[in-house]
Formats: structure tokens, C-alpha cells, sequence
């Protein structure tokens, strides 16, 4: 039966009438195996047609192109697993190179947030899915309640087999952190080459080269030991599933992310809307509406939210991480939330070689034709809708620039087709020949496109190998955090200096607890008072009367005034010890002056020896209680 499915496929290169004999003559040959022949004869042995040689000849010959076909597959899925492998070590090594520069001779992890995620995940056999963070005492997770939402628990559990072995290899955890984030970007590599592939994009290693011309603050933030590098090959994922109709791959991938990521939850909806446009504005083919895929689609994102575990908290937790922090902030945060200073730096110096490749195939697709199918449309929507929102907040160009390059390669296929149109001109030719203009203009783009990467990458990338390097005195933040942990009890209140202190400390020494920190609008959005304690008495600002605009409960707004003292450190946020670090010397002067609120304990117990000191650690007194020396 195989022999005839062969034949009828390629019936546009056999006459019809070998066709009718050979199908007939190959019937009763497969019979035959089973039956009688004559059982299917509706006449004479005579009258059955003749197995004559044009017939023999277009079956052999066809029989023989499947039994070599047969005999290439295994060639074919074993070169494949060989050309994906290479892809992955590569995109690997070099994403581990970018964040493996030493400083001072020590290698730690890239980013601030990067220690916090690195110390959950190591804690999880420990304290499992958390319903309280102690750890922060005035950060507020939810409305009311001192509840927690961990929307980065799916990450943490990923983190972990990298945590555990790198504790196991290496006796740290920090390494774990960069095997983590170089597999991500590796996969993700995969994934998007995967999509050049059978998306039949011509020249699809060139393209996946060109990987190394997206801007250095991609690198960069792919890098962080955070959840971008998971949520990025989740997304690209999807995208091929989508590309490739696949909607119960699309429902399961849209469950998971939720899971994986909570942060992360609205770019489902966004990608499969993105994908639904296309279909509704296709003018190429038969414009429609996706209706199953989108339905699986919804179905899997719902899955995957009501089964979350923080899924009761899901709601407030993204009103005020998405809009308070994100969109609509009202107070200072992370600058990654910030648009970029220039928009002529931006295209030029940061985007600059993406720009171009983008604009060439854009301005040629558009000149030359012909329209966008429907997959090149829906990334095309995806590449505008994310260099939108990079444009907004700087941390999107951790997504945008690869849904750029994708959306390139795409519209480009129709274009390098016109270098193959003399493959048929000849009708004598094999159907796979390239003649040798073809060689050498192949070889040409291969030349420009790897002398255009080294030339605009080698600058890019030590750039961000250098911006990777851990910025953090992790000795002398491990010698502090060993001398609080030896000189405190358990669950004893630090102060610290700046809200994103936090992670760093935290990785050192969970033994503590701390005030602030991982978002000020943690704090912010239910004490705003208390937040403004916080901003005065780190800048050194105290004593002093301040107005602060709050509203009450029946949304009226009101003018309270602050009365904020350097014993607010104690009085409101509870502390037993204060760390200060080289930027705040302000607050250590004040502490160490005030021999009634404070001692200082570390690393000396006189201020005038060691105020250049990385850290200060200050023991804060209790009301009648006599000041207590540094322990020996």
C-alpha cells in the first residue's frame, strides 16, 4: 500500500495511465497476499490489464524513492539531533561566558533579585509554598492580611536541580544560578531556531547568528538568575504551537506559564490575541477566526490560573505588582520599569544593527511583495505590540528584540526565494540542484552576515560581560551576615539602608528578619506613612515634620503631618540592629552619635576607625537598657 500512496503523491510526473495499470496490477498484487486474485476479477484472466513495462518502470522507480527515503529518515533525525545539540552548547557557552566574570577574582550572579530567587529555591525542602514571608515585616502581599503570593514559585521549583547540584558540586548555590539561566537561553535558541526551520526560512543557521547582534541589555537581563529566560521560551513555545495549529499544545503551554511565572500571565492572552488578528485581517488567504485554538487557549489559561496555589491572593497581588509598580507607579522604583533616556540612543547605540536588519526586510518585503500570510502578520503584530511596551518600560527589551529578529526571518523568505528561481528555469535540472551563482551569492550573504555580527558584536559583548559581573562585595557581605548571625537570635528585626538590600542579605542570613524590601509598593500601598518613614530616616533626614497626602477609607483625601525621629528605626519599625553600607554614611553618622539609640558593633566599636567600611552593623538599645559592646 505504500507503493501506491508514493505513486498517487507524485501523479503530477507520471502519466495517468501508468497510474491506472500499476494501481491496478499493485491491488491485485496485495490481495494476492490473502486472497484470490480471481475473487476481485469481474472477468476472464484475459481481460485483466497487463502489467506492462511503463507501468513496471514508474513503480519500481517510485518504489525505490521510498525505500530511500525510508533509509534516510534515521540519517535525517539523528543529523537533527546533532545540529539542535550544537545550537544548544553554543547558545550555553556563550550565555555562561556573559555571566561568569569574576570580580575580584569571585564569581557570583548577576543583579540584585538574583539572590533572593537563588535562596528561595534552595529553601524549598525546607519551608515548601509559603503562607506567610516573615522575613519582610512590613511588606504587604495582599490588602489585608499578612498573607503571601509568590508569583515566582514555578521558577523557584525549575531553580532548584540547579541549586541542589551546584551545592553538591561546588558547596555554593550561586553557580546553580548561572547553569540555570544559560539552559534557558539555550533552549530558548532552540526553540526559535526550531521555528526557522519548519517555517522553511532560507538560510536558517545565518539567521540564528544573527542572535548575536540583539542589544547588550538583552544579554544583560537575561542573564539575571530570574524568571525572564523561562518566561521567554515559554512564549516562544507558544508561538510556534500557534504557528504550527497546534491548540492542545497551546492549551497545555498556556497552563503552565501560569505556573511557572505569575508575572508573566498576561502575555498568553496577548500572544493568542496577537495570533487571532492575523487570522481575522489575513488577506492572503481566507481570513477567519481562530475559534478552537483560542478556545483551548482559554480553557488551559484558566486551568492554569484557578489552580494556582496563591490563586485567592492572584487578583490583588497583580493590581499592585502590574499597574502600582508596573504601569501607573506613584512612587520611585526600579529604574527597569522606566522608559529609556533617549529614544536617538535607543535606535542607534542599543538597537542599532537589529534596527537595520528589521527595517531592510521590512522596507523590501513591503516594496517587493507579496502580502503577509497570516503567521508573518501575527509576529509582526507581537514585534510592534513589545517595542510598544519597551519603549514604555525598559524591561520589556528582555522580549522584544528576539520577537524582532523572528519577525524578520519570516517576511524574508519570500525574498530569498528570488535567489532560487533559476533552479527551475532549466526543466532537465534535478529538483535540489544549485547552480554555481547560486554558491556564490549563498556564500556572500554568509560572509556579510558573519562580518556584520563580528564587526557590531564584539564590542556588544564585552560590554556585557563586563555589565554581568556580580557588582556586590559578596566577602564583605558574607563576613557581616556570619557576625549577625553569631551576635543575634533568631527572627531579630535588621534595618536596613535600601529596600533592595534585601535579596543579598537575605541569601546570607535567613535567620533574620528584615523591613522592607523586593518592591517599596509592598510597603507603600497599605502604609504609606511607614514608607515615608523609611525614605527620610535612610537619607539621613531625621529629625524631621513632613506632610503626607493619604486618602481614608471613604476615598477622601486628607493631609497628615509626619513627626519622623532617628527612634522611629526602633519605635515604628521594630529593629534590633541597623546595617549601613558606603552610600549611607548620613545614617551611620547619626547612629553612631546617638549613643542612646545605638552601638555600634561591627566591624569596630569605634565610628571614627571604620566609618570607610563596607558595612556598619549597629546594635539598637532598648529604652533603659545600658548600651551593649561588641562581642569579642
Amino acid at each position: 500500500m505504500k507503493v501506491r500512496s508514493v505513486a498517487t503523491h507524485r501523479s503530477d510526473t507520471i502519466p495517468a495511465s501508468c497510474l491506472r495499470k500499476a494501481d491496478t496490477v499493485i491491488h491485485a498484487g496485495i490481495v494476492g497476499e490473502n486472497e484470490p486474485a480471481a475473487r476481485y476479477a469481474t472477468g476472464p484472466a484475459e481481460s485483466m490489464p497487463r502489467f506492462d513495462s511503463e507501468a513496471n518502470s514508474a513503480v519500481g522507480a517510485h518504489a525505490g524513492a521510498t525505500e530511500r527515503a525510508m533509509r534516510r529518515q534515521p540519517r535525517q533525525i539523528l543529523l537533527d539531533v546533532l545540529l539542535y545539540s550544537a545550537t544548544f552548547l553554543c547558545a550555553f557557552a556563550i550565555m555562561l561566558y556573559f555571566v561568569s566574570q569574576p570580580r575580584n577574582g569571585i564569581v557570583g550572579v548577576s543583579g540584585n533579585d538574583s539572590f533572593y530567587h537563588i535562596k528561595m529555591s534552595e529553601l524549598l525542602p525546607e519551608v515548601g509554598l509559603v503562607e506567610t514571608f516573615p522575613w519582610l515585616q512590613f511588606s504587604y502581599f495582599r490588602e489585608e492580611g499578612n498573607s503571601f503570593v509568590s508569583h515566582h514559585y514555578g521558577f523557584h521549583c525549575l531553580l532548584y536541580p540547579f541549586v541542589t547540584a551546584s551545592k553538591s558540586l561546588t558547596g555554593d548555590a550561586l553557580a546553580g544560578g548561572r547553569w540555570a539561566v544559560s539552559t534557558f537561553f539555550a533552549i530558548t535558541a532552540c526553540v526559535y531556531f526550531l521555528i526557522l526551520r519548519r517555517c522553511n526560512v532560507p538560510l536558517a543557521p545565518l539567521w540564528l547568528t544573527l542572535l548575536l547582534i540583539l542589544p547588550q541589555q538583552f544579554f544583560l537581563r537575561h542573564g539575571y538568575v530570574r524568571a525572564i529566560g523561562p518566561a521567554l521560551m515559554m512564549m516562544m513555545i507558544l508561538i510556534f504551537l500557534l504557528i504550527r495549529r497546534r491548540p492542545l499544545g497551546v492549551a497545555v503551554i498556556a497552563g503552565f506559564s501560569n505556573h511557572l511565572y505569575l508575572g508573566a500571565i498576561m502575555y498568553t492572552p496577548v500572544i493568542v490575541a496577537a495570533y487571532a488578528a492575523a487570522c481575522v485581517l489575513d488577506r492572503k488567504g481566507k481570513a477567519h477566526f481562530p475559534l478552537k485554538i483560542a478556545t483551548y487557549a482559554v480553557i488551559g489559561w484558566a486551568i492554569g490560573a484557578v489552580t494556582y496555589p496563591y490563586f485567592d491572593g492572584l487578583i490583588e497581588f497583580l493590581k499592585l505588582q502590574v499597574f502600582g509598580t508596573g504601569l501607573s507607579p506613584d512612587i520611585a522604583v526600579g529604574r527597569e520599569w522606566k522608559p529609556y533616556d533617549g529614544v536617538w540612543w535607543f535606535v542607534t547605540e542599543l538597537c542599532g544593527p537589529l534596527l537595520v536588519v528589521l527595517a531592510l526586510v521590512m522596507v523590501a518585503r513591503f516594496r517587493l511583495g507579496p502580502r503577509l500570510n497570516v503567521d508573518e502578520l501575527f509576529v509582526l503584530f507581537l514585534n510592534l505590540g513589545f517595542l510598544v511596551l519597551t519603549l514604555k518600560a525598559r524591561r520589556f527589551i528582555e522580549y522584544w528584540p528576539m520577537f524582532a529578529l523572528l519577525s524578520a526571518a519570516l517576511m524574508s523568505r519570500p525574498l530569498f526565494k528570488r535567489l532560487h528561481a533559476t533552479r527551475n528555469a532549466n526543466p532537465s535540472s534535478l529538483p535540489n540542484a544549485v547552480t554555481s551563482r547560486q554558491r556564490i551569492a549563498l556564500a556572500g550573504i554568509a560572509l556579510a552576515v558573519v562580518s556584520f555580527v563580528g564587526w557590531t558584536g564584539y564590542p556588544r559583548w564585552q560590554e556585557v560581560r563586563k555589565a554581568s559581573a556580580c557588582r556586590f562585595d559578596l566577602p564583605a557581605i558574607r563576613a557581616t551576615m556570619d557576625f549577625v548571625k553569631a551576635n543575634s537570635k533568631p527572627q531579630d528585626v535588621i534595618f536596613t539602608t535600601d529596600w533592595d538590600d534585601f535579596p543579598l542579605f537575605f541569601y546570607y542570613n535567613a535567620q533574620n528578619y528584615y523591613v522592607v524590601g523586593l518592591d517599596p509598593k509592598f510597603t507603600h500601598e497599605r502604609r504609606p506613612d511607614l514608607w515615608e518613614r523609611y525614605v527620610k530616616l535612610t537619607r539621613g533626614r531625621a529629625p524631621v515634620t513632613t506632610s503626607l497626602r493619604q486618602v481614608d477609607e471613604s476615598g477622601n483625601q486628607f493631609v497628615d503631618k509626619l513627626d519622623i525621629q532617628l527612634a522611629d528605626i526602633r519605635d515604628h519599625f521594630c529593629a534590633d540592629l541597623v546595617i549601613t553600607d558606603s552610600d549611607h554614611t548620613k545614617l551611620a553618622r547619626q547612629l553612631a552619635r546617638d549613643s542612646d539609640l545605638a552601638t555600634l558593633v561591627y566591624p569596630d566599636t569605634d565610628y571614627a576607625k571604620c566609618r570607610k567600611s563596607p558595612y556598619l552593623v549597629f546594635r539598637i538599645n532598648r529604652p533603659g537598657e545600658a548600651p551593649t559592646a561588641s562581642p569579642s
